[in-house]
């Protein structure tokens, strides 16, 4: 077999959990900032404290913009988060001779039956509305694992010459 290697990252679309989340964070850190300012003896430090809440907001709220980095190199498929465009965390390697499905989550009544069959469900596409989403089931350390991933079209299709034979 030829060695493949191919990426592809995909935004996570914000959902009003992600924005209402966001507000909140911005909320709360100015609430504490006006808490503090009424006590006395943090007059001195308010600027400082209030900065340094506001480098904290600004983080966690920049944390919340999520990619998903898909890595397909031989025989192997590497799913990576990278938060705000800075770091990033492995997630999952997905051995693709251990693949038994992989087909689009648009064939409802095969992805309904696969996932009951599921111990663990592990959502790494753009959003549960996106176009486009396949889903792939391989025994992990929990049993029967089924990811969700969004690959275009030339990532779909390595992975399925990738694939033993019979498994889409």
């Amino acid at each position: 077999m030829d060695e493949i290697f191919l990426e592809q990252i995909v935004s996570k679309k914000s959902t009003y959990k992600t924005v209402i989340g966001k507000i909140l964070i911005a909320l709360g850190a100015a609430a504490l900032i006006l808490a503090m300012s009424y006590i006395d003896y943090l007059s001195m430090f308010l600027p400082f404290l209030a900065l340094g809440i506001i480098a904290i907001t600004i983080l966690l709220v920049r944390r919340m913009n999520i990619e998903y980095e898909y890595l397909l190199s031989g025989n192997e498929l590497d799913i990576d988060i990278i938060y705000a465009k800075s770091s990033r965390k492995h997630l999952i390697t997905i051995q693709l001779n251990s693949v038994s499905k992989f087909a689009p989550v648009s064939d409802t009544r095969d992805f309904s039956a696969w996932k009951e069959k599921s111990a663990k469900i592990k959502d790494y596409s753009s959003s549960e509305t996106a176009p486009g989403r396949y889903f792939a089931v391989f025994e992990g350390e929990y049993g029967k694992t089924l990811v969700i991933l969004e690959p275009d079209t030339r990532l779909s299709d390595a992975i399925t010459k990738a694939l033993p034979r019979g498994i889409i």
